[in-house]
């Protein structure tokens, strides 16, 4: 623990998705292979669509293309701007030369391949699951993610398992923004009933995480993967070496 925070008097724990309580295994993504260099990717799962619908690209040409849209939306990223998915697809299929109808349509196919690949390779490590379970016993809890596609995100949390047990979720796609802007937050403090005062968060990420939660006023947890310590001045009510850490940080025991 770092500053003083309010331990086991807390009515509600907010958690991060995506390297908090979800984790990705590489190794269950495809196998592409360019190049003479073999990868795991969702790049054949993308090429797949393209090929299904006349569209003939290499995984490196859309990457490339896919790298050349995120640049050309770095000011909208700068100001927490959630950009959908199938957005970005859509605008590097149409630089690759697709026409207008068929970057939309083929974007959302090959969005929803990307997204689905990725779902397929995440899990929940058992000793999360237990840490939810005790949280679950004593406070209201949430999920608060930065997805780039609500529905991909609903169907994820339904596959895993977590959709039904926690009170809220907030995806940053269906808010139109992303931590560390307070809007995902505030808008699952207001589904909680909580004020941010009740309210520990929980995420991986000092810019996202610890950003969001001092924007809105409540205490943070903060896990330390690098086990560097914080990059910047804010000093996390808690900070910790992995998620189960979270259980004897508040006081909370087994």
């Amino acid at each position: 623990m770092t500053r003083a925070g309010r331990g086991a008097g807390y009515e509600a724990v907010v958690f991060d998705l995506f390297g908090t309580l979800v984790h990705v295994d590489a190794e269950r993504l495809p196998v592409h292979v360019e190049g003479g260099r073999s990868t795991r990717s969702t790049i054949p799962v993308l090429l797949d669509v393209c090929r299904r619908h006349g569209l003939t690209v290499t995984g490196a040409c859309l990457w490339e293309a896919l790298g050349a849209v995120r640049d050309e939306l770095r000011a909208e990223a700068a100001a927490d701007v959630e950009i959908p998915s199938r957005h970005r697809f859509r605008r590097a299929l149409a630089l690759l030369g697709a026409d207008d109808e068929t970057a939309e349509a083929v974007g959302v196919l090959v969005s929803r391949a990307h997204l689905s690949a990725i779902a397929a390779a995440a899990f929940v490590p058992d000793a999360h699951w237990r840490v939810l379970d005790l949280v679950s016993r004593r406070a209201r809890t949430g999920i608060v993610s930065n997805f780039d596609d609500t529905a991909s995100a609903y169907a994820l949390l339904a596959r895993v398992g977590l959709l039904q047990r926690v009170d809220t979720v907030v995806v940053s796609e269906a808010v139109g923004r992303r931590k560390p802007h307070p809007l995902p937050l505030r808008v699952a403090l207001d589904a909680l009933g909580m004020s941010a005062d009740g309210m520990v968060y929980v995420g991986d990420s000092y810019r996202a995480d610890v950003g969001v939660a001092r924007a809105v006023g409540s205490d943070v947890a903060w896990i330390d993967v690098d086990g560097a310590g914080p990059p910047g001045p804010d000093r996390p009510e808690y900070v910790l070496d992995d998620l189960p850490g979270l259980v004897p940080a508040l006081g909370w025991a087994p």
